[in-house]
């Protein structure tokens, strides 16, 4: 059995008693080619979205389900707004599902339709993390969260919730920050401390290429499986 991150390992094999063996870790990866940075991208995307050069684009994309905790996006924008941290911050959401016309309702409630766009979905989200400086994942749940490994191989700083195997992807601090999930006011200092803080969240994307570069390829990651495969292989013939 192979898990993509080390938080699910564990869940398997607490949920799962009978499991003979462990399994192996084996995490996601990324097309480098495909998710890299590009500042004409950003440009012309920006340029199309109407979003000016002063502006600090927060990305996310989700399916706009209860697990992804959209709502909480909503509600750290609140609690900046509260302290007038908001006018130079953008939300960038992709994506469709069962919550979002919900979460329109609740930034057109709260005031907030200015600092958000709704992109829908899209066959192509790497011009929209081209265009944005930072990259977040709010969920409750994430087996490892492949849209901040996304973010990171563009070259952005990242923001995650401290659940399931996105902590073993984000390094507090060093190539992100993490947040108390289902706390917006954790959520909305995290925000705020990388978009007030241009170098910090500029060197983060830069670590965080060269990490995605050193780690999470297919030139690394299928030769893994490969090894999985053969190793299995060569058992059942010395078996036969």
């Amino acid at each position: 059995v192979t898990y993509v991150s080390e938080d699910l390992q564990n869940q398997a094999i607490e949920n799962f008693k009978d499991i003979d063996a462990k399994g192996i870790v084996v995490h996601n990866f990324v097309d480098v080619r495909k998710f890299s940075p590009s500042k004409s991208e950003r440009d012309y995307t920006r340029k199309v979205l109407g979003i000016s050069n002063n502006k600090v684009v927060v990305y996310h994309a989700s399916n706009f389900r209860w697990v992804k905790n959209t709502q909480l996006i909503v509600e750290a924008a609140i609690e900046l707004k509260k302290k007038n941290n908001h006018k130079n911050l953008i939300f960038l959401m992709l994506g469709d599902g069962p919550d979002k016309n919900e979460l329109q309702q609740k930034v057109k409630d709260s005031d907030l339709e200015e600092n958000f766009i709704f992109v829908g979905k899209q066959d192509n989200v790497v011009p929209f993390i081209n265009a944005s400086e930072l990259g977040l994942l709010s969920s409750r749940k994430e087996s490892f969260g492949l849209t901040i490994l996304e973010s990171m191989a563009c070259g952005k700083a990242v923001i995650g919730s401290r659940v399931g195997g996105i902590p073993e992807v984000i390094e507090e601090g060093e190539n992100g920050l993490l947040f108390t999930s289902e706390d917006s006011r954790s959520l909305a200092d995290a925000i705020l401390r990388l978009v007030e803080n241009e170098k910090l969240r500029n060197e983060m994307g830069e670590k965080n290429r060269n990490k995605v570069l050193e780690r999470f390829t297919k030139k690394q990651i299928i030769p893994r499986y490969l090894a999985i495969y053969e190793d299995k292989l060569l058992e059942e013939a010395l078996a036969n």
